[in-house]
């Protein structure tokens, strides 16, 4: 069993302890965001290994919460899809067409680095079970990118409905009022059954 990581040198950024008590550090769960779209390939197409170029924080282990950041690339988004055409043909995956702003005619032809703009939320959560590494010389491999440590998801499950709220870099510590909104949405699809404690956040 993984000793338990201080909130305190896990979390970095802006929401780091705000409104938090010592009671909530054993209970919080750190959310990580994910560049559309991307967690559509975890929810629909099969996706358990999430490129990093850096280790998870600390060696954590546990629940986090899965963020949809709120831009991408055209570049990222074609790449997924063509990943998942390979890796989970049977599965739909929306056109980046369907999401990307009107152009004006000297712009019609592709760029691969138009940004796409899309809300941020929460989608879901998952378990990182473990964590490996690719090197450079290596190949890619299915969803695996050489050069990049791969942290390994487990036991995924997509809310019913986002919950929208920005997002931060790495893994990061959601408010209060946000971690509350998140368990509440979370016992909701999992029919008042979820894997992880709740009390203090749901009356």
């Amino acid at each position: 069993m993984t000793r338990p990581v201080n909130p305190s040198r896990l979390v970095k950024g802006r929401r780091q302890l705000y409104g938090f008590t010592r009671e909530h550090f054993g209970h919080y769960i750190p959310a990580l965001s994910f560049s559309p779209p991307w967690p559509h390939t975890i929810f629909h197409c099969g996706k358990r290994d999430e490129n990093r170029k850096t280790r998870r924080p600390h060696n954590y282990h546990g629940w986090i919460w899965i963020h949809q950041s709120s831009t991408t690339t055209r570049e990222q988004w074609e790449l997924a899809q063509s990943l998942a055409a390979q890796l989970a043909p049977d599965e739909w995956f929306p056109p980046v067409e369907a999401f990307l702003p009107p152009t004006a005619p000297r712009h019609n032809r592709p760029r691969p680095k138009q940004r796409i703009h899309l809300p941020a939320a929460f989608l879901g959560f998952a378990r990182i079970v473990g964590c490996s590494y690719l090197t450079p010389a290596e190949p890619s491999v299915g969803w695996k990118f050489s050069g990049h440590y791969q942290w390994k998801l487990a036991d995924v499950v997509e809310f019913d409905e986002p919950v929208f709220a920005g997002g931060a870099l790495g893994l990061w510590l959601p408010t209060p009022l946000e971690q509350a909104a998140l368990f509440a949405t979370a016992l909701r699809t999992c029919k008042n059954s979820v894997p992880f404690e709740t009390s203090l956040w749901v009356g």
